[in-house]
């Protein structure tokens, strides 16, 4: 009988989540390398390319796009 596989990436390598998380941590690190010092928050930097791509956008609209809550939008905006 042979040993049960062990090695972590041969586990997980059918996983669709595991590859979506490790893509994620990888944008999420480049993105961080490209803005610096401006230290915007992808979700911040979301919001701006909207209102920029879609002027005259309302606040419930870029929530609904974000996937925000109109609570959490005032928050974001500040």
């Amino acid at each position: 009988m042979s040993e049960p596989e062990t090695d972590p990436e041969i586990l997980l390598r059918d996983f669709l989540g595991y590859h979506l998380k490790r893509a994620y941590v990888t944008v999420h690190a480049d993105f961080r390398d490209i803005m610096g010092d401006a230290g915007l928050s992808t979700r911040v930097f979301s919001a701006l390319a909207m209102v920029v791509g879609q002027q005259g956008i309302t606040q419930s609209e870029l929530a609904r796009a974000l996937g925000v809550e109109r609570s959490g939008m005032v928050a974001l905006i500040d």
